[in-house]
């Protein structure tokens, strides 16, 4: 699996990684079976590790370099993102109606009639 380091702690010897299937995020720990030996890369540095899951929670195991700093600024624009996105469901977003709906209609093909088919069918 490829994926980009969104946040790491080398004091603590972990990090999070966005997965290049788009799935859950995964977890990386350094231990003994981590395959790592301290916290070889940071935030927006692109990896390769293998992935396994545990109760559900994914893990990034033995994780190699592949480009670093690769997306420097990427944990900084999910987070502006995600403040975006939170204005816009607040109530008083909500209750101005700058929203505009417009339905989107298909032009229905003209069907032939059954006579008109057996005169072209013979």
């Amino acid at each position: 699996m490829i994926g980009v380091v969104l946040w790491s702690d080398p004091q603590e010897r972990k990090a999070v990684i966005w997965c290049e299937d788009h799935g859950e995020l995964a977890f990386f720990r350094d231990t003994e079976e981590s395959g790592c030996e301290g916290l070889p890369f940071g935030a927006g540095d692109l990896v390769e590790f293998q992935l396994v899951t545990e109760n559900n929670l994914r893990f990034a195991l033995g994780p190699q370099v592949l480009t670093a700093a690769a997306c420097p600024g990427l944990s900084n624009m999910l987070n502006a993102f995600d403040g975006v996105s939170a204005k816009a469901h607040t109530p008083a977003a909500k209750s101005r109606g700058t929203a505009e709906i417009i339905q989107f209609q298909l032009p229905m093909p003209a069907r032939a009639s059954t006579r008109e088919l057996d005169k072209k069918t013979g």
